[in-house]
């Protein structure tokens, strides 16, 4: 429970400064607030997530990758 409010409150933080620091609107500042809350009140459930699914988004990223070079070198032929 501690460990969770902790992190929690850091990465509360963490997003609301790196907002501060955005050069945007600040409209769109309020409307991202919402979402760095609830992704700081989430983040065990957006950290498994990203255990869970980024080794196949690695992947898919590496084959994108890869058919890219292979379509410049077939193209340059």
């Amino acid at each position: 429970m501690w460990l969770w409010l902790i992190v929690s409150l850091l990465l509360f933080a963490v997003g609301v400064y790196v907002l501060g620091t955005l050069d945007w609107n600040e409209d769109d500042k309020i409307g991202l607030m919402g979402v760095v809350f609830f992704g700081a009140l989430l983040w065990p459930l957006i950290f498994a997530i990203v255990i869970l699914g980024g080794p196949f988004a690695g992947l898919y990223w590496l084959g994108q990758r890869k058919r890219k070079q292979k379509e410049e070198s077939t193209k340059n032929k």
